[in-house]
């Protein structure tokens, strides 16, 4: 399955073939921005404009739990078994840890200065990626939130991150040639 994120606050559940609604899932109170399925499909976190972060099961009616902490709209999230990140127009990253029912206290990931448009895990989990509208895409350690390292300035808005087999991508709207070794990382 699949979801797609709303506007009108809800959630659409889809199967792949063929493409028709399975399921709606509503609880936020405004536009969903984000959705992060868990890998076996049967959970997924949903976060947007009502500045909440939200829990579901593909079998229930409404979320199983929420966390209140963002001051500003949730852009993205990402997951890698029980840690939970957020990116988000305050300017924050947040990064939890998830027992299956509580969210724990978050790490603050704190540098950016214009709002976090993406975020993604590395494949251990141990290092956690960050790209916002600051033109910058940051490198952190996820267990402490220190800074490990990050692109100069005028990189382009960042949209979107992606890790695959240890190379880290983003999506930007840059119109300034930008060297192929500054928009994309390996990590050693």
């Amino acid at each position: 399955p699949w979801a797609l994120p709303l506007y009108d606050g809800s959630i659409r559940l889809f199967d792949t073939a063929p493409a028709s609604p399975k399921r709606e899932f509503i609880g936020h109170t405004s536009g969903v921005y984000t959705v992060a399925v868990a890998p076996d499909g049967t959970h997924f976190w949903s976060g947007g404009y009502d500045r909440t972060l939200r829990y579901w099961s593909i079998d229930s009616s409404g979320p199983i739990t929420e966390f209140k902490g963002h001051s500003q709209s949730i852009n993205d999230i990402a997951i890698h078994a029980d840690k939970v990140a957020t990116a988000s127009d305050d300017r924050m990253v947040r990064l939890f840890r998830f027992d299956g029912t509580a969210l724990g206290e978050p790490i603050e990931f704190e540098g950016h200065y214009k709002q976090v448009t993406a975020v993604a895990f590395s494949a251990d989990a141990k290092t956690l990626y960050s790209g916002a509208r600051d033109e910058t895409v940051r490198i952190w350690d996820a267990a402490t939130g220190r800074l490990i390292a990050q692109t100069p300035d005028k990189t382009g808005r960042v949209h979107t991150l992606v890790v695959h087999d240890g190379l880290l991508s983003s999506g930007s709207d840059s119109w300034a040639e930008v060297p192929i070794a500054v928009r994309y990382f390996r990590r050693p």
